[in-house]
């Protein structure tokens, strides 16, 4: 990998011409910021693999809805247990299902948001509810390439939304439906109908309402998916069947989709499919924030390449289309406040930290500090097909610590993008 490490010096070569507007601190800004920025990715990473080229010579199935100690209560919203069972005798603090005055020893989503609400240490400044003239964020998990932790990515981020007290929902829009497996869902068992967004994309907006679904997460909500996707992506390109006359551009449906029901929650996570398709293409235009998932590996980051090249000829197309009808761009909404990529599966040893510098390199502050690393207990919760949340310390193999590892790597990754939330809302 030596080859790699003096890859960095040859990108700090190159000069780009830069947008007279500024984009937002945190993202890509407008259509026409997002397509230089993926069009410079993708023109100068083609160039970093053309000359490694030639360096190389190379031609528990349904959970139990969650439930929390009063350890854990302390550890999420920064009260200490002595003053939470205080004001729980005092009846301070209203349950719903306690009458005041009575401990309780264990704890739902909804007692934390009681305990937030009373502490006033919700997300928002303190609020639990999300002010009205905030947006939620529809975040997009992405990448054309699969094993790169898209899902354990989207699935543990949800439930760390959750975990911060924001009303989520996830939202499965890959057809293998792993996600949906990790929430306890299994079509093929369970006889889910309908047990994918597909007719709300293709036959009528309003089939949304059914296909909402509760998990064992007390504020996430699923969309859950199944091979009856794939008809979507069939369907949605084709003019003969795809019904544009009432339903409007193909490429918009998710975002129509969306806006039925996004005031209801704070954060919508869209975990793609790893391929380039109709409905990928609808959940980047419905998105205003995206995360890329990427291993520490040079066939990992060829895929990157070609992703934010099919994401370039996206916004080419767009704009392209716009100047043909002689109308705005920004009439299709498609505006980017978050991006990052996420280095994962990380081994943390010498090649994969010369590749993570190398990603550094070209990505620049668009890279998220701290990478997901690979260890034993992440594996074992999609054994179990869970979450790492899910996954008890004492069922871990081996060294405990590597479970406080994989948590702690989790957290630390959740942490930065939850982060990126606050700092777009303006929360404290």
């Amino acid at each position: 990998m030596d080859a790699v490490k003096d890859l960095p010096s040859k990108l700090n070569d190159e000069k780009h011409n830069e947008e007279a507007s500024i984009p937002p601190p945190n993202g890509l800004g407008d259509i026409r910021h997002q397509l230089n920025f993926f069009d410079r990715i993708h023109q100068t990473g083609l160039k970093t693999v053309q000359a490694l080229k030639i360096t190389l010579n190379q031609p528990e199935y349904h959970h139990p809805s969650k439930a929390f100690i009063l350890s854990d209560v302390e550890r999420l919203t920064g009260i200490s247990r002595v003053t939470i069972r205080d004001n729980e005798k005092k009846g301070n603090i209203r349950y719903q299902d306690n009458p005041p005055g009575i401990t309780k020893s264990e704890y739902s989503f909804q007692d934390l948001d009681a305990i937030r609400d009373y502490f006033k240490v919700g997300f928002f400044n303190g609020a639990v509810k999300r002010p009205a003239h905030l947006e939620p964020i529809i975040l997009s998990v992405a990448m054309l390439k699969g094993g790169v932790g898209k899902t354990s990515t989207s699935t543990n981020l949800a439930a760390a939304c959750a975990h911060e007290g924001l009303r989520t929902l996830f939202v499965d829009l890959d057809p293998q439906a792993s996600g949906t497996m990790s929430f306890g869902y299994v079509p093929i068992i369970d006889g889910i109908n309908p047990s994918s967004i597909s007719s709300s994309l293709c036959d009528d907006f309003d089939d949304i309402y059914k296909i909402i679904r509760p998990t064992h997460y007390g504020n996430l909500d699923i969309i859950t998916s199944s091979l009856e996707l794939q008809g979507a992506d069939l369907i949605l390109p084709n003019p003969s069947i795809n019904n544009v006359e009432t339903m409007g551009p193909p490429m918009q449906r998710l975002q129509r989709v969306l806006g039925l029901i996004k005031h209801n929650y704070d954060v919508i996570i869209c975990d793609c499919a790893p391929a380039h398709s109709s409905v990928t293409l609808n959940a980047l235009a419905a998105s205003n924030a995206l995360i890329m998932t990427v291993t520490p590996h040079m066939l990992s980051y060829g895929s990157s390449l070609l992703f934010t090249k099919e994401l370039q000829n996206f916004m080419e197309g767009i704009l392209d289309f716009s100047e043909e009808n002689d109308i705005s761009p920004d009439q299709f909404g498609i505006h980017n406040d978050i991006f990052r990529l996420l280095i994962t599966n990380d081994p943390q040893d010498a090649e994969s930290r010369d590749v993570s510098a190398f990603l550094r390199s070209l990505y620049g502050k668009y890279v998220l500090n701290n990478s997901m690393i690979s260890t034993i207990a992440l594996s074992r919760s999609q054994n179990d097909m869970g979450l790492l949340y899910d996954v008890k310390r004492s069922s871990v193999r081996k060294s405990k610590s590597s479970f406080d590892r994989g948590m702690a790597s989790m957290e630390m990754v959740n942490r930065e993008i939850i982060s990126l939330f606050k700092d777009h809302w303006g929360a404290n």
